[in-house]
């Protein structure tokens, strides 16, 4: 099946092929195709119009600092450089804190970090300008769940929110 497609001179067209039904034989029904005009990098209204080249980044220039692991250091230290970072941008805006985290404690219950990355993280929130606004989407548990509670504005749905007693 052939189709007439009218494509502007400085525009790119990519295909994407996707398997739907999961099988080696593909039909012409099984194909997605994408039109992307390649666009410059340039900034209209504060917002590029091709996104940066990672998520992280992605979510980082939208004011969102992802915890989706165990607090251990290294997670520590990105949170807290990306919230002095969005400080550093702008003091005035929110600054939201996404959390899926089993604390310092694996699913399985095992240790992996100690509870003072929980409260390194809360001290920086605490000497934030900003408002901080924490979302749970999945589980808020042990140092996580204090991390929740720091927020200035909280969002909770049906999610697993506990605190460990010690």
């Amino acid at each position: 099946m052939e189709a007439d497609y009218q494509v502007p001179g400085d525009a790119k067209i990519w295909v994407i092929v996707f398997d739907v039904h999961g099988s080696r034989e593909l039909s012409v029904s099984t194909f997605f195709i994408l039109n992307l005009v390649e666009r410059s990098v340039s900034y209209n209204e504060q917002r590029p119009k091709s996104p940066p080249p990672d998520l992280p980044s992605l979510l980082l220039n939208g004011r969102i600092v992802y915890i989706g692991m165990p607090l251990v250091p290294a997670v520590t230290e990105l949170v807290v450089a990306e919230l002095m970072y969005l400080q550093w941008m702008d003091p005035k805006k929110p600054i939201y804190l996404y959390i899926n985290s089993t604390g310092t404690t694996r699913d399985d219950g095992e240790t992996v970090g100690l509870e003072t990355e929980g409260f390194a993280i809360y001290d920086a929130l605490m000497q934030l300008q900003n408002e901080v606004h924490t979302v749970v989407v999945g589980a808020a548990v042990g140092q996580a769940c204090l991390l929740l509670s720091a927020g200035t504005k909280r969002l909770l749905s049906s999610n697993l929110v506990s605190r460990h007693q010690g």
